[in-house]
């Protein structure tokens, strides 16, 4: 069997007998959060506002996209998408089937938690402390204070999720 391993910088394919190295590549850019794995895919985000796929089979660059900022903020992965957040308050989503940065929502408020999709909504944590919930067409739905910034992505539940305010508390949302 192989491993594939991911550092901030590079990926390596590894045999796991002995550890020997079979292949390695330079990644497109400085990872700025944890790599994600998608099937036979590791998707990597920079500060430099790249968002790249390498194919884990050969370690070859699948695709690459700009977005229009720094993207410091771990994106998200929700069936055949990634969710992301740049610097300047913008979400996009990327379809991997035809990866494009699709641009689905901007704020004027920094956006500090990851995009979190949750049933039909789209959860974005905001530095000023808000949770806001955002339609299939990037609308504001609804939105709750709970303490600022927060930096945590809400914890998903059956009927609700837990969200982690900026001071460490905890609220549990309920929802019918």
């Amino acid at each position: 069997g192989e491993l594939v391993v991911a550092t901030d910088d590079s990926v390596y394919r590894l045999a796991l007998a002995d550890g020997k190295l079979l292949a390695a590549a330079p990644a497109p850019g400085a990872a700025s959060a944890p790599w994600i794995r998608h099937d036979s895919l590791l998707i990597l985000v920079t500060g430099a506002g790249v968002v790249a796929a390498m194919r884990v089979n050969d370690l070859q660059l699948a695709w690459q996209v700009q977005v229009d900022g720094p993207i410091l903020v771990p994106p998200a992965l929700s069936g055949d998408t990634v969710w992301l957040e740049t610097q300047p308050g913008t979400i996009y989503r990327i379809p991997l089937a035809h990866p494009e940065a699709e641009r689905f929502a901007a704020f004027p408020d920094p956006v500090s938690a990851p995009p979190t999709p949750w049933r039909a909504w789209v959860l974005v944590g905001m530095a000023d402390g808000t949770l806001r919930a955002l339609d299939t067409a990037g609308v504001e739905v609804w939105r709750v204070e709970v303490g600022r910034p927060l930096v945590q992505a809400p914890i998903a539940l059956s009927d609700g999720f837990v969200i982690v305010g900026g001071r460490g508390d905890l609220h549990r949302m309920v929802l019918r």
